[in-house]
């Protein structure tokens, strides 16, 4: 925890009064400085969504133009995720010293810019440079719009807001299939691109205007009169004392050390709900890629092929309010969320068994949306609340970073699969395995938590 202290002026008390801004955010009502900055960060994840899937959107056309390999084409589709990785590890560090705000403004910059690139490509090899440079730039916009979401979010709604500003990303992909379908048809496959690369080069400047700086930035770098403005936006009722240290509990959660998350107490949990996630985005990033494709290859019209990912991002939000609701019903009991990724397991089976069938196959997928993103949101909402708080961003962040090389790899290997021949039924049914081992790590995780749990408690005293 990082203090913050004003500086006294003449004749003030010698002793300093103690304020924990979280506490301040916690008990006051939701202001609409908060709200703005919902807004925005919901703006900035629905961009995020088109821009991800862009390139899936424009599958089927780009393989015909440049008469493309699947296994390329997975390559082209792992491009952005891989960007992402890098994106995220390299401005999280960069945000400790310029700042959220900055660094969110930037990665938009970026992945709009290299956006607008890839419209430009005249070939696969300019195309997977443009969409790894995009993804360097998404990684960035990514970690501080959670942050910006967790940190400004009092206790009571910091889940439910976080799961709401994370609608933003599968409805961004809706509308962005819904928008593609229009765009390829009166143009072609490069205005997606054009388009995706204009949105969020408008967004830059709306971010610089109405999100306020990270508090606990601001905390950290002793801007007093700036921190105060923010509180007084936040709760006006409350009275600034001349002497007073400020403080943030999360910049004390975001230093949490790793070695109880990794190689101690936790060890064992964070590895069971990373590996979970880590199969659950394979799934998800290969289906979101790889399903306008493969439907179209067994002779469905490419509008329906597309629509076909909307339908899995619009179920996917219904999902997640579904389970999230449960969950929170029934005290974060993750046998619901493994029940989801057995249901989801079941669905894309069942898909993969509709190949003569393929406008079925679109009711299918639908329900795979919805157990599968639906579950995979839920798993994240469960992540924030299973840690105790001294640990909870570690955990998160470790456990997200897994999963991230999930979907890295989930659209790589499906298209090495098909590049062996393997049909787009076949390789359907063969998702069913890392939703069902999601599942399974997730049951496992029930009977070892309370252990973990346990001997946490034990420490700490």
């Amino acid at each position: 925890m990082i203090p913050l202290r004003t500086p006294p002026s003449t004749g003030a008390a010698i002793g300093t009064q103690a304020v924990d801004i979280g506490q301040i955010v916690d008990r006051s009502p939701i202001s609409a400085l908060q709200v703005r900055i919902l807004v925005v960060c919901i703006l900035v994840a629905m961009v995020d969504g088109f821009d991800t899937q862009a390139v899936a959107f424009v599958g089927p056309s780009l393989g015909k133009a440049w008469g493309l390999s699947k296994a390329t084409l997975g390559t082209l589709f792992s491009a952005t995720l891989l960007g992402s990785a890098l994106g995220a590890v390299l401005f999280g560090r960069l945000s400790d010293q310029f700042g959220r705000r900055a660094l969110m403004a930037l990665g938009l910059a970026v992945f709009g810019s290299m956006t607008l690139g890839s419209a430009m490509s005249r070939g696969p090899a300019d195309l997977l440079v443009f969409r790894v440079l995009a993804g360097v730039g998404l990684g960035g916009a990514l970690p501080s719009l959670l942050a910006f979401v967790s940190e400004y979010a009092p206790a009571r709604s910091r889940a439910t807001l976080v799961v709401i500003c994370m609608w933003g990303y599968p409805a961004g992909g809706a509308l962005g299939g819904l928008l593609s379908i229009r765009l390829i048809e009166a143009y072609d496959w490069k205005a997606v691109f054009w388009v995706g690369g204009a949105m969020p080069l408008v967004l830059v400047p709306l971010t610089l205007l109405f999100l306020p700086e990270s508090i606990s930035y601001l905390v950290s770098r002793n801007r007093v009169e700036q921190v105060r403005r923010l509180i007084a936006q936040i709760d006006p009722t409350h009275v600034h004392a001349e002497n007073v240290t400020y403080s943030m509990s999360t910049v004390h959660e975001l230093r949490a050390p790793l070695r109880s998350v990794l190689f101690g107490t936790f060890a064992s949990s964070t590895y069971l709900l990373g590996g979970s996630l880590f199969l659950s985005l394979l799934l998800a990033y290969f289906l979101v890629n790889w399903v306008p494709t493969l439907l179209h290859d067994i002779g469905l019209p490419l509008n329906d092929s597309i629509l076909a990912v909307v339908a899995l991002n619009v179920t996917g939000i219904l999902g997640s309010f579904v389970l999230c609701r449960l969950v929170d019903r029934y005290r974060s009991d993750v046998r619901i969320v493994a029940g989801g990724f057995l249901a989801a397991a079941i669905a894309v089976a069942s898909t993969g068994l509709l190949g003569n069938l393929p406008h079925a196959m679109l009711l299918g997928l639908a329900m795979v949306g919805f157990f599968l993103i639906g579950s995979q949101m839920a798993l994240t909402a469960y992540t924030s609340t299973y840690y105790p708080s001294a640990l909870r961003a570690t955990g998160l962040g470790v456990t997200q970073a897994m999963g991230r090389i999930g979907s890295v790899m989930g659209p790589l290997i499906a298209g090495l699969l098909l590049s062996t021949h393997l049909s787009p039924q076949q390789l359907l049914r063969l998702g069913a395995f890392p939703a069902l081992l999601s599942a399974f790590l997730l049951l496992v995780l029930r009977h070892t938590s309370g252990l973990a749990r346990i001997a946490w408690v034990g420490r700490s005293q």
